[in-house]
């Protein structure tokens, strides 16, 4: 087995560049010996073994400087200090990219559902939503999306508005939806995927839970600032099956076009009945 390796050949056998092993040995992490017959530069079968210590902490993303200092100067309880360190650093990106896979989970089910069920309307038991209105001036949205933010990081509210069932029934709403929308009561909604309702600490206080109910459903379309006239067909349907609203109706935004030529939102639709 051969005792001397140059800088190429253990770049190669490690898979890295010659300025990897060069850039190595000039921050002190593993440097060459000298052979005096020569003046060439080698490494040995022992400094192999290094190499590969070496490259797995690197694998686990260890600065190099701390490779440094457990490879020279380090003791055992500092190198067992420094790996969990880096375990716990470890933990809390796994913690951030479960949160973020759910927030994203989240939005892939919004956009098939909406595939599915745009201008299919039926008849569902609702989900548990926490509901919290956003009351102008003392109000904003940002506040209601800290308090969703103290409640859970792993599902986002959709922005949703509330439509009186009187004011839904009104001449005025099949004339002119677009001056109605002044109306409209404006919150954010979340989906209770985790059984937040139930808590010891849950604030109450602050929002409205909607409890699962008998609702016409479906995903509409909303041309904005153009036309809303999509909302008119659910009405329609309830009046032509003689269905009886039970409450508010409430439409939860799920996707948004901001486009000059085609600007146009998706909604779901809740319209709770008997």
């Amino acid at each position: 087995m051969k005792e001397k390796y140059l800088v190429h050949e253990i770049a190669k056998y490690f898979g890295v560049t010659n300025d990897t092993i060069r850039y190595y040995d000039k921050l002190g992490i593993i440097s060459p010996k000298k052979d005096k017959n020569n003046n060439y530069r080698y490494y040995d079968r022992g400094d192999i073994i290094c190499f590969s210590y070496v490259f797995e902490l690197k694998n686990i993303d260890l600065p190099l400087n701390e490779i440094r200092t457990m490879l020279n100067d380090s003791s055992l309880e500092h190198a067992a200090s420094v790996i969990e360190v880096h375990e716990q650093k470890i933990d809390a990106k796994i913690k951030e990219l479960q949160r973020l896979k759910s927030i994203v989970n989240d939005y892939r089910r919004c956009f098939e559902y909406a595939i599915e069920n745009v201008d299919v309307i039926k008849i569902i038991n609702s989900p548990i939503l926490i509901y919290r209105e956003i009351i102008e001036p003392e109000g904003s949205v940002i506040e209601s999306l800290k308090f969703f933010e103290k409640l859970t990081l792993m599902h986002v509210p959709l922005y949703t508005f509330c439509i009186d069932k009187e004011l839904f029934l009104s001449k005025m709403f099949n004339d002119n939806i677009m001056e109605c929308r002044k109306y409209f009561k404006c919150a954010l909604s979340l989906r209770d995927e985790e059984n937040l309702v139930t808590s010891k600490n849950f604030p109450l206080g602050d929002c409205k839970v909607i409890n699962p109910m008998k609702c016409l459903t479906s995903v509409i379309k909303f041309y904005t600032n153009k036309d809303y006239s999509s909302i008119l067909k659910i009405r329609e349907y309830i009046e032509q099956n003689n269905l009886e609203i039970e409450g508010s109706i409430l439409l939860r935004a799920i996707s948004f076009k901001n486009n000059i030529k085609n600007n146009n939102d998706l909604y779901e639709i809740y319209v709770p009945i008997k």
